[in-house]
């Protein structure tokens, strides 16, 4: 009966670590998650990591030092990686994620990554989009909504 929740890189963290510890966290919630890193780019006639170094532009070193500078590293710590191969064991195991991101925010489309890949899987899950962007004044007035669901899934064991 554990909840784990973030913003941004947290947000990222809190639903990879529900995804790869469901005996631990059985509830996760993101907001304005990084839930989809190599959706960044849509190249294809380069190699995969200049595409990516070119789409995250002068943000690479931040994120190659985090995720690694091949394919599959990234694919390691993918939440859509991880939420089909917890899957497999059947969605009783997956913790209940939520997650949510400002429709002005530059990496909401990640967010719909992810949303369209638990949706392909059919995982359960809650995702909501709203006007802002990717700042604190958004996850202030959402952090509430997201602190009451967690809560009762929580309460409820899921």
């Amino acid at each position: 009966h554990r909840a784990i929740a973030g913003a941004s890189m947290g947000g990222y963290g809190a639903v990879t670590l529900a995804l790869k510890h469901p005996e631990t966290w059985s509830v996760a919630g993101s907001h304005s998650g990084v839930l989809a890193p190599a959706g960044v780019t849509r190249e294809t006639s380069r190699s995969w990591a200049a595409g990516l170094a070119q789409a995250y532009g002068g943000r690479w070193p931040y994120w190659s030092a985090r995720f690694g500078v091949d394919s599959s590293t990234w694919a390691a710590r993918d939440p859509c990686a991880l939420a089909r191969e917890l899957a497999a064991h059947g969605t009783n195991h997956m913790p209940a994620l939520r997650f949510d991101a400002g429709r002005s925010d530059p990496l909401a489309f990640q967010s719909r990554i992810f949303e369209y890949c638990l949706t392909a899987l059919r995982v359960p899950h809650e995702y909501h989009e709203s006007a802002g962007g990717h700042d604190w004044r958004y996850w202030r007035v959402h952090g509430a909504e997201s602190l009451a669901w967690l809560s009762a899934r929580v309460g409820s064991g899921r």
